[in-house]
């Protein structure tokens, strides 16, 4: 498992959170992991996921 940074810009705010996953994982699969820990809510009924302006991320190993 790797520790990454996750940097996600939303239209008014930006946010950094800490995530562990493979370190294969996906840019995808990052952001999913980033907004379950930061449970940012606002999904729709087709659960589209919050929109979001821009996603970063480096490993922090």
């Amino acid at each position: 498992m790797t520790n990454y940074l996750v940097r996600i810009a939303f239209l008014n705010f930006e946010v950094n959170t800490e995530v562990n996953a493979p370190e294969e994982a996906t840019k995808e699969t990052l952001l999913d992991l980033a907004l379950k820990k930061l449970e940012v809510s606002g999904f729709s009924c087709s659960q589209e996921k919050p929109s979001v302006d821009n996603m970063e991320y480096e490993v922090t190993d």
